[in-house]
């Protein structure tokens, strides 16, 4: 995790499946590749707030918060909510509807860069949620049981695929994105999102 900034430029949110989330965490995970629209147009200083899955709990006692657990995690928290709002229903919510008002992860751009799927150097994928194999490859964070892509990019694309919608092509055109993952809330940066 990284110093945060004083403020931000643009924000948007972006989906982190549960199988990242660790990774982001821990610092290994440095970068995203992301479909082009609409994360190449993100520039150095601008923000990503990170949505992740969340179960609702069922018992929503306190009006001014919100009892939920991140998928993947067996803690429930309460998160500090606008009794104005309506609450998420009850269950699981998939990352595209999670409030920004749960969002823990906040990724601060570094650099874009706009490139074919297999352009991304093995390198960059190893940053990008694929782990070296101890059994020999690559595997895409999430998927311990998988054998072992020959390359890092091969990896790297079965996570995209995972990821996005499958039959993006042959090596669509991605978003590289390079950023300081800090784990705070973007409204402390922004004062909203």
């Amino acid at each position: 995790m990284s110093i945060p900034p004083a403020s931000v430029g643009r924000t948007m949110a972006v989906d982190i499946p549960a199988t990242i989330t660790p990774h982001l965490k821990s610092g290994s995970v440095r970068a995203l590749a992301l479909p082009l629209r609409p994360y190449s147009n993100l520039k150095q200083g601008d923000a990503m707030w990170a949505r992740e899955g969340i179960n609702v709990d069922r018992k929503q006692r306190v009006k001014n918060q919100l009892r939920l657990s991140y998928v993947g995690e067996d803690l429930f928290l309460s998160i500090p909510w606008i009794p104005s709002v309506a609450k998420p229903s009850p269950g699981f919510r998939p990352p595209s509807a999670m409030p920004v008002q749960c969002s823990r992860f906040t990724l601060i751009v570094k650099s874009v860069e706009v490139m074919r799927l297999s352009q991304i150097s093995e390198e960059d994928a190893l940053i990008s949620g694929v782990f070296i194999d101890p059994d020999g490859g690559y595997t895409p964070a999430g998927f311990p049981f998988m054998v072992g892509c020959e390359t890092a990019n091969g990896a790297l694309r079965v996570l995209y695929e995972t990821q996005n919608a499958l039959g993006v092509g042959e090596n669509p055109e991605v978003a590289f994105v390079r950023f300081s993952a800090i784990m705070r809330n973007i409204s402390f940066f922004s004062g909203g999102a």
